[in-house]
């Protein structure tokens, strides 16, 4: 029996024209429909284990049941990822850390929510200096543990493991100390103009 409350934060990481609704045990966490990339206000939702499952465009998806345990006093995050269109919808869960960085440091970690992409790096480099931080690895519906950065603007790459082929170029991505982020692959590679493969930024305090 657990007592108490955790906090749910739901983003929408399916690449398709989908408006999401999240459900904990039939009440709605999403007040606003998510459409791609939208993520929600942290929610309060009971500790304990509750069921969880997803609408698209007001139609339960299926197979979007499922399970999950909330702890009391613990920051979930949770993408909505797959493809509804191919009846490959997951979620893609995780606790946040809201303990301080590191006094004039920040703390970020890189989640990949890309749905076809097999294992992706991503390269931060500083204007100075190549390389300032890597996260390498890093598949398909899996995330690291934070780093804690030098604040700064920051330039990152992201390429599939192994591979030369950039496929993220992104500039002036403005790191400040005291703050806690969470980058996150989304999209397809060769995903078209409105799905391709990109870097979403949430802010986690």
């Amino acid at each position: 029996m657990y007592l108490g409350t955790a906090s749910l934060r739901i983003v929408n990481a399916v690449p398709e024209r989908y408006n999401l609704t999240l459900f904990v045990n039939d009440t709605s966490k999403t007040p606003t429909p998510l459409n791609f990339a939208d993520s929600s206000t942290n929610q309060n939702v009971n500790a304990g284990t509750s069921l969880i499952y997803t609408k698209a465009s007001g139609n339960v998806v299926y197979r979007s049941d499922l399970t999950f345990l909330f702890l009391p006093k613990e920051n979930y995050t949770v993408f909505i990822a797959g493809k509804i269109s191919k009846d490959s919808i997951s979620y893609i869960s995780f606790k946040d850390s809201l303990n301080t960085p590191t006094q004039g440091k920040a703390k970020v970690r890189f989640i990949n929510t890309s749905y076809n992409s097999s294992s992706l790096d991503a390269l931060f480099s500083s204007r100075a200096t190549d390389s300032v931080y890597n996260y390498g690895n890093i598949g398909f519906r899996a995330g690291s543990n934070y780093l804690e950065f030098k604040p700064g603007s920051y330039y990152i790459k992201v390429k599939q493991t192994g591979g030369e082929t950039v496929l993220v170029n992104k500039t002036a991505i403005d790191i400040k100390a005291g703050k806690i982020y969470t980058l996150w692959a989304k999209g397809l590679i060769n995903g078209g103009p409105t799905f391709n493969i990109d870097i979403g930024i949430l802010n986690d305090n």
